[in-house]
């Protein structure tokens, strides 16, 4: 099935990261180079979807958990059983691909898992960190990573930080909440400065944006790194429609509410809708959910909520019936659509 795979694409096992680097794919795809994409899911056989069958193959590597667990309840527990299966199949991949014959050349590597350029080199292979995140936002981390600031403990009572190379002056308020309100996010925060540990040494970064939106800042990025910038990796036909068939991301660790979320806000009128997502990783404490709620209660506004199962119960009791046609809950939703879609007009996300 990986015959003729010369690419290896490995994504963090989380929706927001899946998403691009399979779009990266079916990018490859469509210049006729074929690509393994290994995932690592929670659900020992979700179902994957693409229109590249032939181009794309899909390797999964069960992550250590049992069907019901809930991994991400203690976030080092899950970082450390992701790591490990990795380092246990990925070698054994790579090794079954070169005795097929077709040896892939390049691992293509979300950077929050740096650790995954050594067992790109250690099996001969050149290693490419694939950042998801804008270039200002890792930029930033980087500084961190080579303690060019003290990281802020909060928010408030600090002055205007000294400005990086390429950026104005930055204030606190600024800052990813990862780093200003540190306290709160400690696991994060390592996993985010960790990410650009040895970005010297990778051989080339690739990123999800494009270079007129961030021209002054990436002349200082290229000047240190080798750098492509490769986005925005949304299907084609949102974009420059050169793909006919690229109409969807293909990928999904969830299956989506769609005939539901599309037949709903199809009743509603032009932005008057609040969509409301916080991803795959996200996990809301339930007071905060208890917040959320009767926000949006409160707002008067039509709301399209994505809860995942595994946060339902801590949705306010009798909170869906009260609302009515007010709100419509969902488990998940087909995200690309319903942004597209004329009746949403604000989205309210937890930005990565």
């Amino acid at each position: 099935m990986i015959e003729g795979s010369k690419v290896i694409v490995l994504p963090f096992p989380g929706q927001g990261h899946l998403t691009p680097m399979s779009q990266f794919c079916k990018r490859l795809a469509s210049k006729g180079l074929k690509s393994t994409l290994v995932l690592v899911p929670d659900k020992p056989s979700p179902p994957y979807k693409t229109e590249h069958d032939d181009s794309i193959t899909v390797f999964p590597i069960p992550n250590g958990f049992q069907e019901g667990d809930d991994p991400l309840q203690d976030l080092d527990d899950y970082m450390d059983r992701v790591q490990s299966s990795i380092k246990n199949r990925l070698p054994e991949l790579i090794q079954d691909m070169k005795l097929s014959g077709n040896p892939p050349r390049v691992l293509v590597y979300d950077s929050s898992m740096p650790w995954l350029l050594d067992v790109a080199h250690d099996n001969g292979l050149r290693g490419a960190a694939f950042f998801t995140q804008p270039w200002p936002v890792s930029v930033i981390y980087y500084h961190v990573h080579k303690g060019s600031f003290s990281v802020p403990s909060t928010r408030h009572g600090h002055s205007t930080l000294a400005s990086f190379p390429a950026f104005p002056m930055l204030s606190a308020n600024d800052l990813p909440s990862f780093l200003c309100e540190s306290s709160s996010y400690p696991n994060m925060l390592r996993i985010v400065v960790e990410q650009l540990s040895n970005i010297d040494r990778v051989d080339i970064l690739l990123c999800n944006t494009f270079d007129n939106l961030e021209e002054q800042l990436l002349k200082w990025v290229r000047s240190l790194w080798p750098v492509l910038n490769i986005g925005p990796m949304v299907p084609s036909m949102y974009l420059d429609k050169r793909l006919s068939e690229d109409k969807s991301y293909g990928f999904s660790l969830f299956t989506a509410k769609s005939v539901e979320c599309i037949e709903w806000l199809n009743s509603k009128k032009p932005n008057s809708v609040v969509y409301v997502s916080f991803g795959s990783f996200v996990i809301l404490k339930e007071d905060q959910m208890m917040e959320l709620a009767k926000g949006l209660k409160q707002s008067g506004c039509f709301f399209l909520w994505v809860v995942r199962d595994t946060e339902k119960d801590k949705i306010p009791k009798h909170y869906v019936e009260e609302m009515g046609e007010k709100g419509l809950i969902v488990s998940w939703s087909p995200q690309l659509e319903v942004l597209a879609h004329e009746s949403v007009g604000c989205f309210l996300t937890h930005c990565g």
